[in-house]
């Protein structure tokens, strides 16, 4: 699964703090262009660096991230089907 940025949340909240992005980006000592890559929704957001967003603008998880599930995943949550035994076919429970 990967999270990323939800982008208009993010520069709404950004600008209600009276930042720009390259001061965001100098207070939180982050990479502009990589910081520029998650706001555009081109990158994941790792862990690390959801919890300094996070607590850089005051809001929630759900208030600016969004997660999408990988193919993989969705299988993870899937319940698994058992393998009916030899054993078992055919014959009825009395």
């Amino acid at each position: 699964m990967r999270v990323y940025v939800k982008r208009v949340d993010v520069r709404r909240f950004l600008a209600r703090k009276n930042f720009t992005i390259t001061e965001m980006a100098e207070m939180l000592d982050f990479d502009y262009i990589h910081l520029m890559g998650i706001l555009s929704g081109k990158i994941s957001v790792s862990p690390k660096i959801r919890r300094k967003l996070q607590e850089f603008l005051g809001v929630e998880f759900d208030d600016i991230f969004w997660i999408k599930e990988d193919k993989k995943d969705k299988e993870m949550t899937e319940p698994q089907k058992m393998p009916e035994s030899k054993e078992g076919r055919g014959k009825s429970v009395a």
